[in-house]
């Protein structure tokens, strides 16, 4: 930083009255009026001129600078120095130090007692950061990058990161001691230099460190690093998804609490910025929304509307402006897309005061059109605004669990959100079902916990004699050869038909939604929503009645809480939650 750039970041009441030119408020008396004049010479220097006619050497100390702080900072050629990065020991003693230079340059300089030696003879090499390493809990991760900079940013993140001095194709096997039965991820810069050094520090770390990784960074520019990364919004968090999800095994081991804190706050508050809704507001109130790696099941039997419902979240958050991948297996061929443009046509028609009754099936049939058909094209319209970023998959072929891997991997970065529609219609050339659900449901578990994308998956429910007994509301066992996924789910979600409830008019039918799983907060899954769908808009109400299944005196029953038996979550008014528009 140049002295004056130093001197106006300590100072109060800053305005520029030329080419380098400033006032400010003298720190060294009370100054009201901005009387410090603050200019750039010609040769770098920064000068000051108190009109109160303070000392230069108390403004100085007053914003704990010292004299040679005003003094630009030069090599033996007179250039610039913009930057210092400090190459200490094991006990925080300098050894060395690499300036950056303008116009931009490296040199190395070590200290002599009275000054500075400009070259690295005699001196010991040692990794960047070696003390804060050693300091660590060897249980935290160590990044390698390419320069003293990276290694910075990556350090203001709140995460372990050293490099070498020199740079790519400067490595020594003498580092290698220092990083021990740590593990360690390679970032590599995005040109060949930064593949080549990577790969020999990970050759060099082999059998020394606990575990290597080299983890490419997605989206670099040519020749990016990770400070461009960390610049277009790259977070810890998202680095260490990164780095489980690339090649290479990390040996499992047993970590102290202790040194799983660190970053805990900033993980989940980054998480917390990017939460997914249900579009159901039941819910949303009941289970938080849709979070990072979330595997979501929703299921019903045949008929209930879990497709619906799965076409209603991936709305839903297209509209908020996230990315959505929708595998429609079972759906014909278009068809999210048609409820989509109904449920835009319905709201343009009731908007426009339409009072003659409408359903999805008599538009999809083509029976409404003299009465849909002028909104057509505004619903076309405003679909290709606010659906953009939906993007659908139709099979037209075998769909295996391989194939699902496939086209996940080729998600990453590119979607918050994937529906599998659904768990029933994956192929398989296993003949034993159960065997193929569970590795089916493994990979869903395991893209989503190393990808950060929720998945929701729709399945049927089992028509077992239990089935048959009608328990009103099924249960999370009832899932149909989906054993595995309801035990790898975060949250599942059951639907059934309110059979038992008079509708007021033919305009919507009643369902019974219910939280069968739900790992952060179980005791949402004791209450069932009576939650009215309206078949003129394909959607459900935004209010809902909630409830307990009990016995009656024939079959269960739904009975709705009493006033003071309504949790706090199902009491906030949908003016206090975020709103779904359209």
């Amino acid at each position: 930083m140049k002295p004056t750039d130093l001197v106006l970041s300590k100072l109060e009441g800053v305005k520029k009255t030329g080419e380098r030119a400033f006032m400010a408020r003298c720190p060294a008396h009370d100054d009201g009026q901005a009387s410090l004049s603050v200019k750039e010479g010609d040769d770098g220097k920064c000068l000051l001129n108190c009109h109160a006619g303070c000392a230069t050497e108390d403004i100085v100390s007053n914003v704990e600078l010292a004299m040679g702080d005003l003094f630009p900072d030069r090599d033996q050629k007179g250039n610039d120095i913009v930057a210092k990065y400090d190459y200490r020991d094991e006990k925080g003693k300098l050894l060395y130090q690499v300036v950056r230079l303008h116009p931009k340059s490296f040199r190395q300089r070590q200290p002599n007692g009275v000054g500075w030696t400009w070259n690295m003879e005699g001196a010991r090499r040692v990794l960047y950061q070696l003390p804060e390493i050693l300091e660590a809990s060897k249980d935290r991760l160590v990044y390698v990058v390419e320069g003293e900079k990276d290694a910075d940013m990556l350090a203001s993140l709140g995460v372990l990161a050293t490099t070498n001095v020199g740079g790519a194709g400067k490595w020594s096997a003498e580092y290698t001691e220092s990083l021990r039965g740590r593990g360690v991820a390679i970032l590599p810069d995005n040109d060949q230099p930064g593949t080549a050094h990577a790969a020999i520090v990970a050759k060099s770390l082999t059998g020394v460190a606990a575990w290597v990784k080299v983890v490419p960074l997605p989206g670099l520019p040519p020749k990016g690093d990770v400070s461009d990364w960390i610049a277009k919004g790259g977070t810890a968090p998202v680095l260490e998804r990164l780095v489980a999800a690339a090649p290479g095994k990390i040996p499992h081991a047993f970590k102290s609490s202790i040194s799983r804190l660190p970053g805990e706050r900033a993980a989940r508050l980054d998480a917390g910025k990017k939460i997914l809704t249900f579009g159901v507001s039941f819910l949303d109130q009941a289970m938080g929304g849709i979070f990072r790696s979330d595997v979501i099941l929703y299921g019903a039997s045949s008929g209930v509307g879990k497709t619906a419902l799965a076409s209603i979240t991936a709305g839903a958050n297209c509209r908020r402006g996230y990315r959505v991948h929708y595998f429609a297996l079972e759906a014909e061929d278009r068809e999210i897309e048609r409820r989509e443009k109904y449920r835009a046509l319905s709201r343009l028609y009731y908007g426009a005061g339409g009072k003659k009754p409408i359903r999805y099936q008599d538009w999809y049939y083509g029976h409404l059109d003299a009465v849909l058909g002028r909104f057509e094209d505004q619903a076309d319209a405003e679909l290709e605004e606010s659906m953009g970023n939906l993007k659908t998959f139709y099979r037209d072929d075998s769909f295996t669990t391989d194939d699902f891997l496939t086209q996940f991997e080729a998600l990453k970065g590119e979607t918050d959100l994937a529906i599998l529609d659904h768990f029933h219609f994956m192929d398989s050339d296993d003949e034993n079902e159960n065997r193929a659900a569970k590795k089916l449901a493994k990979a869903i578990r395991d893209s989503a916990k190393n990808s950060g994308i929720p998945v929701i998956v729709v399945a049927h429910l089992r028509k077992a004699e239990r089935m048959q007994r009608d328990p009103l509301v099924p249960s999370l066992e009832d899932f149909s050869g989906a054993k595995d996924i309801g035990n790898v789910a975060t949250k599942a979600v059951v639907l059934a038909p309110a059979h038992n409830v008079f509708s007021p008019d033919s305009r919507s039918w009643g369902t019974y939604l219910a939280a069968r799983k739900n790992r952060p907060d179980m005791s949402v899954t004791r209450y069932v929503a009576l939650n009215m769908f309206d078949v003129r808009t394909n959607s459900y109400a935004n209010s809902y009645s909630l409830g307990r299944i009990v016995d009656g005196e024939k079959r269960k029953e739904f009975k709705a809480v009493t006033e003071d038996q309504i949790p706090f979550w199902a009491k906030q008014n949908a003016d206090e939650q975020e709103p779904i528009s359209w």
